[in-house]
């Protein structure tokens, strides 16, 4: 996992910051999240950025790691059915939250150190940590999408604002009962350095591009698994 820009310890952490949970497997949790991440720091507001992963007992992180990998590389066949299927079936997100009733505790240490006005989850699993908490601790919590359908394992009453990536993403909210007034279509955040604009020959020139043929930029999950054949 690539460092975020800057991570705050715990102990050097003011009351009244953001903490930020994202997930270790794939990039597009933890890349929205270092996003968010130096934008607050740019603003001077205190951020702690932790992985979700992190507060998982071994076995079951093997589970969502290692197990779900290899069914992204192997079987991809198995596996887009298999999410489909989990990701909005409430029953499916209901076993989710209970299988990771242990870690709680873990990530309550953290609360209770760094005592955050806002917890922000780019991944389903921050968000199964974090939705029971929130009324013991009294933080915000914001619910920050990275896919364009939504995940019933991020539905919890609990959640104060869903940050979705499409409209498509807010009706699949407003289906599974969410109120529209708890949901605001921002996008997926970018990093600042996508802000500056380059000269097109300039860059084909530094990446050693041929500069007289046309350049098609294919973009792939995170992970990269499967086999592609482009003709």
């Amino acid at each position: 996992m690539d460092a975020p820009p800057r991570l705050l310890r715990a102990a050097d952490f003011p009351p009244g910051g953001v903490l930020l949970v994202s997930g270790s497997t794939g990039a597009g949790h933890r890349i929205a999240a270092r996003a968010v991440e130096g934008e607050l720091l740019q603003q001077e507001i205190p951020v702690l950025h932790v992985d979700a992963y992190a507060f998982l007992p071994p076995a079951v992180r093997w589970v969502y790691t290692e197990l779900h990998f290899h069914l992204l590389e192997f079987t991809p066949w198995v596996y887009g059915p298999l999410f489909d299927l989990g990701s909005q079936s409430p029953a499916l997100a209901r076993l989710h939250a209970h299988l990771v009733v242990r870690s709680r505790r873990a990530f309550e240490e953290v609360l209770g150190r760094v005592r955050p006005a806002v917890v922000l989850a780019t991944h389903p699993l921050g968000c199964a940590l974090a939705a029971p908490l929130k009324r013991a601790w009294g933080f915000r919590l914001v619910v920050l999408t990275t896919d364009y359908r939504a995940n019933a394992f991020q539905v919890y009453p609990a959640v104060d604002r869903y940050c979705v990536s499409h409209a498509w993403t807010a009706a699949d909210l407003a289906a599974a009962g969410v109120l529209p007034d708890r949901v605001t279509v921002t996008g997926i955040p970018l990093r600042a350095q996508f802000d500056a604009v380059l000269d097109r020959a300039e860059a084909k020139r530094v990446l050693g591009l041929p500069s007289h043929r046309p350049l098609i930029l294919l973009t792939r999950g995170g992970m990269a698994a499967g086999k592609e054949t482009v003709a």
